[in-house]
């Protein structure tokens, strides 16, 4: 048994098995294209005895399912509730020459190059191996038999809700700041992490951008909006006010164009 906490050991291990063994049954919540563990696998596609894959919060990308369209040893699971999250993956010659990765790693790129992750390595020769294998087995079939081999409408319907899903996706996981060097999580920006009242009450309190001069700027914003008939008639600046983009918006009065320059 060894313990596996870093990408490029756990990348290497994962590839002497897949070159190593000739049977695999793995259990993943979520898989992504374009690896090299991903074309290891499809290099070695007609080792795979049983594949089963979670598409949970469409992490799952599209492009892998389109690799195994059709392909009745390769199944996706839409557990309706709770959450499909194993990360098991073994592979097998016979019932005494096993090994089996489990832990905390998806079949992801990002799992095998830029996240932390922490898995186990578990053989044959361990103790207990019998029960481990039986288990690793009883858990790819069950699962299994619970999920369904995509086709083609499947991936369509897959892919546009996948499509309309990763600007969500990003923006809970992304890094926000000014700052490149030390970005802020979403849940350190002042504005994410604000109830309405403390939103409000700052507003109040702010001198350089108080509640008259942003009430200002929806005055000006609605005045444009009323001028025209669909947003693509206004000019580039008039859209940029509106956005909160910096603009050359010529408005009258050295305030209203302090708002506009703001």
């Amino acid at each position: 048994m060894k313990l596996i906490t870093t990408a490029i050991e756990l990348e290497r291990e994962f590839r002497r098995l897949t070159k190593q063994y000739d049977r695999f049954y793995w259990a993943t919540a979520w898989a992504s294209s374009g690896s090299k563990l991903f074309n290891d696998l499809l290099i070695n596609k007609d080792k795979i005895q049983k594949i089963v894959v979670g598409i949970h919060f469409y992490q799952t990308h599209p492009d892998f399912i389109e690799s195994f369209l059709n392909e009745k040893k390769v199944r996706f699971i839409q557990q309706p509730e709770g959450t499909f999250h194993p990360k098991l993956y073994l592979f097998t010659d016979k019932l005494d020459k096993w090994e089996l990765i489990i832990g905390s790693a998806n079949f992801t790129t990002e799992a095998f190059s830029r996240n932390t992750e922490a898995s186990l390595l578990i053989t044959h020769k361990d103790s207990n191996s019998a029960e481990t294998y039986k288990n690793a087995v009883s858990l790819v079939d069950q699962t299994f038999s619970d999920g369904k081999t995509f086709n083609k409408t499947d991936l369509e319907k897959y892919r546009t809700t996948w499509t309309n899903h990763r600007q969500k996706i990003k923006s809970l996981s992304g890094q926000y700041g000014g700052n490149k060097r030390k970005p802020k999580p979403i849940h350190e920006v002042p504005m994410m992490n604000r109830n309405w009242d403390d939103f409000m009450n700052e507003v109040r309190s702010e001198t350089l951008h108080g509640l008259d001069r942003r009430l200002r700027v929806i005055e000006i914003a609605k005045n444009l909006f009323n001028r025209v008939d669909h947003f693509n008639l206004l000019t580039e600046d008039e859209r940029k006010f509106i956005a909160g983009i910096p603009n050359k918006l010529q408005i009258n009065g050295a305030e209203d164009r302090d708002i506009s320059e703001a």
